[in-house]
């Protein structure tokens, strides 16, 4: 089971809601798989034909999207922060 299936039923939904305070509605599938020294691009690509509707990325990609996310927030936290004490 993955985690689309999982929040396909109502009570796993439900859960997620009460716990933690999210609704989760057709969530984006995404499977990390390998590193740049050994994920194969023509493999990816092949994967990427068979499995559209399921995001395909490295794990050391996955880090550099992850931290760069991070990183705009607090850069954006700042600009905030510097903007109310203005």
């Amino acid at each position: 089971m993955n985690y689309e299936e999982y929040f396909s039923f109502p009570e796993n939904a439900a859960h997620a809601k009460e716990k933690y305070g999210i609704e989760v509605k057709a969530p984006k599938l995404v499977l990390v798989a390998g590193s740049w020294e050994n994920a194969s691009p023509e493999e990816v690509i092949q994967a990427r034909r068979r499995y559209q509707h399921i995001e395909i990325v490295d794990y050391d990609t996955f880090c550099h999207l992850f931290i760069g996310t991070c990183q705009s927030a607090t850069l954006e936290r700042k600009r905030c922060a510097d903007t109310r004490l203005a």
